[in-house]
């Protein structure tokens, strides 16, 4: 099974449980869940392509998650990936009770996954590239 595919079925057999967590809520709260497991499912896809393309020679672009030779801290990578997912989760969940709030908080999640997606595809891009380039010879 892809890397993936395993990380969106675990982020979906996750959040399954606590679809049902909130039964006072409006009948759109699936939608969140499930963008909210998207956005967490691209967020470690991000991580496991950034894996990939490191490994073939690319290094990390951002400042906040890299060392000064674009090294990435894996450290502050999983932390922030979990944050973000453990984050928007607590908020969505916890702090936010109002009616409208479910459609709020699924474009929210779906912009998370949209912006993980992208960067996860652009670390294929750059993973290919890299690939095709180690394969030519001198």
């Amino acid at each position: 099974m892809h890397a993936f595919t395993r990380i969106v079925v675990c982020s979906l057999i996750l959040a399954a449980p606590l679809a049902g967590a909130d039964q006072e809520r409006p009948r759109h709260h699936w939608l969140r869940r499930i963008t909210w497991a998207a956005g967490c499912a691209a967020s470690f896809w991000d991580a496991q392509t950034t894996l990939t393309a490191v490994r073939r020679g690319a290094v990390e672009s951002n400042p906040l998650l890299a060392n000064q030779q674009g090294a990435p801290r894996w450290g502050r990578i999983i932390a922030l990936k979990a944050g973000t997912c453990a984050g928007t989760f607590v908020a969505e969940t916890v702090l936010t009770r109002h009616r409208d709030s479910d459609w709020y908080w699924s474009a929210t999640n779906a912009g998370i996954a949209a912006s993980f997606a992208g960067a996860a595809i652009h670390n294929i891009r750059v993973s290919d590239r890299l690939a095709k380039d180690n394969q030519r010879p001198n």
